[in-house]
């Protein structure tokens, strides 16, 4: 049975975000906008959503790396954080599709990416599926990449939807 003191709750306990933008790619054409979107996307969560500034990850464009994504990404599933948190994951940049024995794949291109080495890109399933491993019970992605029609969210996935 439910406990609906959960239900009930009308606040977060904490709000965490991970925001990253790539215009500047090491090995690939650069964007124009993509991080102007995430800034903008970063002082919208402050400003009008009341996330903490400390609790905001912004990684732009050189600091966008495979390694440096998947890191802070990781921080979410530290013990800190709690099941009414909420976790939001904002990327703007690159995307890339590949075709599978069982359908197209999506990934994200990190800052660092070598266009030819798929090992060096970011599953986006990847993401999905390691977001079991987040306590926190509120985690919206939000993705403006090419080929992002490719990273629906299956609904196992779902951990609870609710609009920030």
């Amino acid at each position: 049975m439910r406990d609906i003191r959960f239900l009930l709750k009308t606040h977060y306990t904490e709000s965490r975000a991970l925001i990253i933008g790539i215009n500047a790619y090491k090995n690939a054409a650069p964007l124009s906008y993509a991080c102007n979107d995430a800034a903008e996307m970063r002082d919208i969560l402050v400003d009008e959503f009341g996330f903490p500034a400390a609790n905001v990850t912004c990684l732009l464009d050189e600091e966008a790396t495979r390694e440096n994504i998947l890191r802070a990404f990781f921080r979410f599933t530290k013990d800190d954080i709690g099941l009414d948190d909420r976790i939001f994951v904002f990327f703007a940049g690159h995307g890339q599709t590949l075709t599978g024995s069982r359908g197209e794949i999506g990934f994200l291109v990190p800052h660092d990416a070598v266009l030819d080495d798929y090992s060096t890109f970011i599953r986006w399933d990847d993401l999905t599926r390691n977001a079991e491993l987040i306590r926190a019970k509120h985690v919206l992605f939000v993705m403006d990449a090419c080929y992002g029609g490719l990273a629906p969210i299956h609904p196992s996935y779902c951990k609870h939807q609710q609009a920030l």
